[in-house]
């Protein structure tokens, strides 16, 4: 993995990485250093500031200024910080000072300090660790006799005591309203080039996991342990290998080290496709997407287009060879998916060449073409999993492949569709992105269509709702599983309308149930009839449960008996059509697994009732 996106991070060029930076959200004060005629410096009285919040706040020149400044001025974490042990400065430059307000004065953390003062703990406001800090920093100076040198003690002098830090602040009578996360940075007005020069011997010391296995080649040039989404665990006992030979598992260069260290500030900063492919021995391909990634970059994110629009262009002009590439899927910066794709399936076709199709089988729903999986991550997958694992809102789709996920975000804590987003949303991400569909089997397919559906009756959703997915399972189940074994080798969506017109020729004609199918498809139609009888002003389809729980004809005919024999006063004389329906089904003698007809019982009561059809010489 490392190799790949080193080469992938060494194709962007500088303007691009410098893309989407932002300041910190809070208070942003630049000071200028004046050269008096003595050749000493000093600061100026004339202070420069802005506010800035990531959730609505344009950026002047000033506050671009100060992303770029906070780029090359930032740590690499907090145990890297030139603040140890308190961790409480994140800035790692003699030119910047960052800290956020709850460091000061009315802050939390100032606060927590001063009480383990007053106890007698030795600690140390940050008011009084400034100075301190830059003196950590000043290791990354090229000479201490040096103009920067002097800028930054310059600098240094006019915040290193709590009297002066907070003079300053007061010129931008801003900082106390500030919440105790917002942050504060002091810059020194320098051209970026000064604080590249300091942040490169900074990263040159820090960018490995740690010094200690650090060595230089024949050329020259420094290897060390990774600190690429790598922890050390030399100081955890109960991770380290007890038995292995050597201390550690491999070193990477320091070029290598920092193209990673830029990699990923660019995913944080989100101005990457997610996921994000990295193609291999494929240049044209690869040229071609990080044109893309660097046109798209500059686009505001709300009209970006996804990884799907970013897929779409480049199979437009590669759609037999795009493929052979890393697919990388991160969160919040963290890498959480990082797999090879050898080609890449774009659209979804029957064995003569058609789209997917989804037909309306049922009395209600809707049928639907998919083309291609993005159309099948967009159109199908919302309505199976209840619009927990891909959900469609005014702004757009969000999906939950890899982030955190709760039952209470899952169609009102239903945990059956909970459960069903965990188990398998690592193969429905596999069969999308990756085009493998090793995961999502025969088997997969009937649990996610099957416990969905079951659940949607006994939480009462909408016939429409549990209608369109049973068009769905019916209509797609061929495409997961071509033998049909979750039907008993029946091809439902074949075998509906065929059932249907012998439900009428039963209803009309007296004709008679000749397979399992028949009757459970019959069962489902009688069932639909009486419980509509109902006189409960909210029917609701969980009276179907004790129905759909029989494992056996005779008992599911024992339950059609009791509940007719609560709703035969509603039943008018002469019904016909039900009564040879009705006649048909008690009368049944014939073999038939109900656990294995669940879906075909299912079908008959959600169809059209043909008890209520209208023939053609009724009037």
């Amino acid at each position: 993995m490392i190799r790949e996106l080193v080469e992938f991070t060494e194709q962007l060029d500088v303007a691009f990485k410098q893309t989407g930076l932002r300041p910190k959200d809070g208070l942003h004060v630049v000071l200028t250093a004046v050269k008096d005629e003595d050749g000493t410096y000093r600061i100026s009285e004339d202070v420069e500031w802005r506010t800035y919040s990531r959730k609505g706040d344009e950026m002047d020149q000033l506050l671009k200024n100060c992303a770029a400044w906070t780029k090359a001025a930032w740590m690499i974490g907090t145990n890297k910080c030139m603040d140890l042990p308190q961790k409480a400065i994140h800035s790692a430059s003699p030119y910047c000072l960052a800290f956020k307000r709850t460091a000061l004065e009315g802050g939390a953390a100032y606060r927590k300090i001063q009480t383990a003062i007053t106890a007698g703990k030795q600690k140390e406001q940050l008011y009084h660790r400034v100075g301190t800090y830059f003196g950590h920093t000043w290791q990354y100076l090229p000479d201490q006799e040096s103009d920067h040198y002097q800028l930054s003690e310059a600098f240094c002098q006019v915040l290193n005591t709590s009297e002066k830090l907070h003079q300053l602040l007061s010129h931008t009578g801003a900082w106390e309203a500030l919440s105790d996360d917002s942050y504060i940075v002091f810059y020194l007005d320098l051209p970026l080039e000064i604080y590249r020069a300091a942040h490169n011997l900074y990263l040159q010391n820090k960018l490995f996991n740690t010094a200690d296995f650090n060595e230089d080649d024949e050329r020259g040039n420094t290897w060390g342990t990774s600190d690429f989404f790598n922890s050390f665990d030399s100081k955890k006992p109960f991770l380290l290998h007890r038995t292995a030979t050597f201390q550690i598992p491999g070193r990477i260069k320091a070029h290598e080290a920092r193209q990673l260290y830029e990699f990923g500030d660019l995913l944080n900063r989100k101005i990457l496709p997610n996921p994000l492919p990295v193609f291999i021995l494929q240049e044209e391909l690869l040229e071609q997407a990080i044109t893309i990634f660097k046109r798209e970059a500059l686009l505001d994110a709300s009209v970006r287009k996804s990884y799907a629009g970013i897929i779409e262009e480049l199979y437009d002009k590669h759609p037999e060879d795009l493929g052979n590439y890393y697919l990388l899927y991160y969160v919040k910066g963290i890498i959480r998916d990082f797999d090879f794709v050898s080609r890449f399936r774009y659209h979804l076709r029957a064995p003569d060449g058609s789209p997917w199709r989804v037909q309306q089988l049922m009395k209600f729903g809707e049928a639907l073409s998919i083309d291609h999986v993005f159309e099948f991550q967009r159109q199908i997958l919302p309505v199976i999993l209840n619009n927990s694992l891909v959900r469609l809102t005014k702004k757009g789709m969000v999906v939950k492949y890899f982030e955190d996920i709760e039952p209470k975000h899952c169609d009102d804590n239903n945990v059956v569709i909970y459960g069903l987003v965990r188990k398998y949303r690592q193969a429905i991400y596999d069969f999308i992105y990756k085009s493998r569909g090793s995961g999502l089997t025969a088997t997969a397919f009937r649990d996610i269509m099957s416990s969905g559906i079951r659940s949607d009756i006994n939480r009462d959703k909408t016939p429409f709702h549990i209608c369109q997915k049973l068009n769905i399972w019916f209509s797609l189940n061929g495409y997961f599983d071509p033998d049909h074994s979750n039907f008993n080798g029946i091809n439902m969506s074949e075998t509906i309308p065929q059932l249907m017109e012998k439900m009428r020729q039963v209803a009309n004609d007296g004709a008679h149930f000749e397979t399992p199918e028949a009757f459970a498809f019959g069962a489902g139609q009688v069932i639909y009839f009486l419980l509509r009888q109902s006189k409960t002003e909210n029917k609701t389809h969980a009276l179907l449960e004790p129905f759909t729980q029989k494992t056996n004809p005779d008992m599911l005919k024992q339950e059609i008996a009791r509940v007719f024999d609560r709703y035969k006063q509603e039943i008018s004389f002469g019904q016909g059509r039900f009564e040879r329906l009705m006649r048909e089904v008690l009368g049944y003698s014939g073999p038939a697994d109900l656990r294995k007809l669940f879906p075909v019982l299912l079908a008959g009561y959600f169809s059209e009732p043909v008890i209520f059809e209208q023939r053609t010489n009724d009037q």
